[in-house]
């Protein structure tokens, strides 16, 4: 279908905006999408279904979501998240490397698309290559999308 879209544009017809909004509502509904989901009760996060770690990682791991579907921030320094009260604890040794690192180990053992990728020192950024959901709270209506 993008190569009828494109044949049509350069014959110098005009496709309707109808036409094309259809096309890539078709194209998202059949894209792979990530579902992740924070359940608030255990501070746990499941992607398509399975929990894939609790506790501090959990945390961090949904400040990225967040962070990156609602403002499309991609580069992130680990001091950010050591400031964070709900990270950090409060304590000025959070051990947030050690956590951060356990939480790279555990997601990507999950088979996502989204990447967490070293950036250089203290620097990370995250990508995707598909339709990533996320759910900040079980029960709630609020969902964050981003389509790829």
């Amino acid at each position: 279908m993008d190569g009828m879209l494109k044949d049509a544009e350069t014959e110098d017809r005009l496709v309707p905006p109808v036409f094309q909004n259809k096309h890539f509502e078709v194209c998202n509904a059949l894209s792979p999408k990530e579902i992740f989901q924070y359940n608030s009760e255990d501070e746990s996060i499941s992607f398509n279904g399975a929990t894939i770690t609790k506790g501090i990682p959990v945390k961090i791991l949904k400040s990225l979501l967040q962070s990156y579907l609602s403002e499309g921030k991609s580069e992130f320094e680990y001091r950010e998240f050591k400031r964070q009260f709900d990270i950090s604890l409060g304590m000025k040794n959070s051990n947030f490397e050690i956590r951060f690192y356990r939480l790279i180990d555990k997601y990507e053992s999950s088979g996502s698309n989204l990447k967490i990728i070293k950036a250089g020192r203290g620097k990370f950024r995250i990508e995707s290559s598909g339709v990533i959901v996320f759910k900040p709270e079980q029960n709630s209506k609020q969902v964050l999308v981003l389509k790829q």
